[in-house]
């Protein structure tokens, strides 16, 4: 299980859009950068749920928060290094074990 301490932000992780726009020109910017655009929004989106996910089990685990069915869900799927369903919900498709799958995520 991936341990998330205090210090574990989610904006910490997240791609920074401001900056990568600031990178394009604006007189090359086209369809390609705008789709790549698009995916880094993707990617933060996916990145927000799979932190949150983790700091509701380790809350769990705390005793601060209730486990639910989804959290076991979650930590049974990361058990058996399959992608959780609820992470799969807002990424791309893949058949690769979880391992592999966050090594291309990153």
């Amino acid at each position: 299980m991936v341990r998330c301490n205090d210090d574990y932000s989610i904006d910490s992780n997240k791609l920074n859009i401001d900056d990568i726009v600031s990178r394009i020109q604006d007189d090359s910017r086209g369809p390609y950068q705008n789709s790549f655009l698009q995916e880094c929004e993707v990617m933060n989106t996916l990145i927000m749920i799979i932190v949150t996910s983790l700091k509701e089990i380790e809350l769990a685990f705390k005793g601060e928060l209730t486990m639910t069915e989804n959290m076991e869900v979650l930590m049974n799927s990361i058990f058996f290094n399959i992608v959780p369903p609820t992470w799969e919900k807002y990424a791309f498709a893949s058949s690769r074990g979880l391992a592999l799958w966050l090594d291309n995520l990153k």
